[in-house]
């Protein structure tokens, strides 16, 4: 995936989530990936966390679903580990941005975020 559709997919995402995960869920996300160093155990964990934090009811199915996704595709990419934890942040901190702006509704991607703003 280009930069342009990574960041696309997570304003589809982080406008998704809106009213659907809370928004300690939503920091957490950066902070789980931010506590581990070595990079392929930090993306793995975060990983898993979405995946318990759905369990759990605390993260939507689909949009926690849709995440692991995302982030397995950066984990299974050919980039050097920490190319790979630098863009695991940018979509976590890309996420976070589209969940906090004032868009309603989905929005699929930058061109439509900039129609609901």
């Amino acid at each position: 995936m280009s930069t342009v559709q990574f960041l696309d997919e997570c304003i589809r995402l982080g406008t998704q989530a809106k009213g659907r995960v809370a928004t300690a869920q939503i920091n957490n996300l950066l902070v789980v990936l931010n506590s581990i160093r070595d990079p392929e155990e930090a993306i793995r964990t975060t990983i898993l966390w979405i995946a318990r934090q759905m369990g759990r009811g605390d993260i939507d199915r689909h949009f926690g679903r849709d995440l692991i996704k995302l982030l397995h595709k950066v984990l299974k990419s050919e980039e050097e580990p920490q190319k790979r934890l630098d863009l695991a942040r940018k979509i976590l901190g890309w996420v976070k941005w589209a969940f906090e702006s004032p868009a309603r509704g989905v929005c699929r991607g930058l061109d439509a975020l900039v129609q609901h703003v």
